[in-house]
């Protein structure tokens, strides 16, 4: 059974704070309706962030694979995910194991869950331009144990787990708590009062 020493609920909210406040030049931007938190700081903040899900260790084993999701024959969601891909690989660790990532089409709700049983995906990224298959991807994924997160916090509330979004300049964790529940992703309740949490 994987062990990590978790730091405390206080020592996340110092450390989000901080990469929060690195992100204050984004406030040019903040109230542009297409602006979108940086791959590299998304990043940033889903490794910090996995230290504190109860599930990681369990779901991830030795070594956390992550899955990005791209829309085929979109120019913008191939950007996002070889953005979100390049910040991953710039990531030591993501709560606290080694990590790979791969990025493949998006072929449908189905074949995406049955990618994540057979080969072990902890996380699921979705790229740009695929927020209409949001609500497909969360009911497909109902009951596994993935964790997803959306290239735009508006997924969130369709489905996708985990988002990010400016709040008068600054990264904001957004996150569907009852979609959570259902694919055994677990926050303390600590970690979450740090987030804009939808039920």
């Amino acid at each position: 059974m994987n062990r990590r020493l978790v730091p405390s609920p206080w020592k996340l909210a110092a450390t989000l704070l901080g990469l929060c406040l690195w992100s204050v030049d984004l406030s040019p931007i903040a109230n542009a309706q297409t602006a979108v938190i940086p791959a590299s700081l998304q990043a940033e903040l889903l490794a910090k962030l996995e230290n504190y899900d109860r599930a990681f260790a369990q779901r991830a084993g030795t070594s956390a694979r992550v899955l990005i999701v791209m829309k085929p024959g979109s120019s913008k969601s191939e950007l996002s995910a070889n953005e979100m891909k390049s910040a991953l690989g710039r990531v030591d660790k993501i709560g606290g194991l080694a990590h790979e990532q791969s990025v493949v089409p998006y072929e449908g709700a189905a074949a995406l869950a049955q990618r994540c049983r057979s080969q072990r995906i902890a996380i699921v990224f979705v790229a740009a331009e695929l927020e209409d298959a949001a609500a497909a991807i969360g009911g497909a994924l109902f009951g596994g144990n993935v964790l997803t997160v959306g290239a735009q916090p508006s997924y969130v509330t369709k489905g996708i787990v985990l988002g990010f979004e400016l709040e008068s300049g600054r990264a904001k964790i957004v996150i569907n708590l009852e979609q959570a529940r259902r694919q055994n992703v677990d926050f303390s309740s600590d970690v979450l009062r740090l987030m804009r949490v939808y039920r």
